[in-house]
């Protein structure tokens, strides 16, 4: 550790007798390590992500409607799943995901950003988009 830090810690105390202060100086290293290791801790546990956050982590994710302001977030595109349960994703990640549906209709499967393929195969597995077999594009309820 810094002998300007030390000095500091220790008010201002010269380290010239070590001996007689290690004890001191151990109980400051030891205090020093435990809030270094509470602050990392709490920097990796997050538990409270936005949900811009969120999203950007996962594609979409699915919260209760009182979650989300309309409102407050405009660049969010909320589809209703149920009474109580709501899809929440970017708006620009539904506009892409259309443009991939007009440009390689029904190859859009294997054409489609890894990025994209959670949010396609939750959308037709839960019906919310399908495959119209007459111009043989994809489309959304």
């Amino acid at each position: 550790m810094d002998k300007e830090l030390l000095n500091f810690l220790l008010s201002g105390e010269q380290q010239k007798n070590f001996k007689e202060k290690d004890d001191r100086m151990f109980e400051i290293l030891n205090k020093l390590n435990e809030i270094d290791s509470k602050l990392q801790l709490l920097l990796k546990s997050k538990p409270n992500k936005t949900l811009c956050e969120q999203i950007l982590e996962k594609t979409y994710i699915i919260v209760s409607h009182k979650d989300v302001d309309p409102k407050l977030n405009p660049s969010l595109f909320i589809l209703d799943l149920d009474g109580d349960k709501a899809l929440v994703t970017f708006k620009d990640t539904i506009e892409l995901l259309q443009i991939y549906f007009k440009t390689y209709k029904e190859e859009v499967e294997m054409k489609l950003p890894r990025r994209l393929m959670p949010l396609f195969s939750f959308l037709k597995k839960n019906g919310l988009i399908y495959l119209d077999h007459e111009d043989k594009t994809y489309k959304f309820i």
